[in-house]
């Protein structure tokens, strides 16, 4: 399989896409993450905090270092870093 490299400028959102599609997003943390980019009160820049993370760790430390946390636990996490 080919890197997909997040180069700068571009979105996150195709990079996740084309993750998934290569088979390093396998369907159970797609779903998990999908969850958490439509969940409501998750703001853009929220959304593209988590896919610009994302991208970085299947980047970083290869697609089985991937752990997407159900949709509450972010749901505090968020919830305690907002202003």
């Amino acid at each position: 399989m080919a890197s997909i490299a997040l180069q700068h400028g571009r979105s996150s959102f195709p990079v996740l896409l084309a993750r998934y599609v290569q088979g390093d997003i396998d369907n159970s943390m797609w779903k998990r993450l999908m969850a958490l980019l439509d969940a409501d009160g998750v703001t853009e820049p929220e959304r593209m905090a988590l896919a610009r993370f994302v991208n970085d760790v299947v980047s970083e430390n290869g697609p089985q270092s991937l752990f997407v946390p159900k949709e509450e636990e972010v749901k505090d996490l968020l919830s305690e870093t907002r202003h």
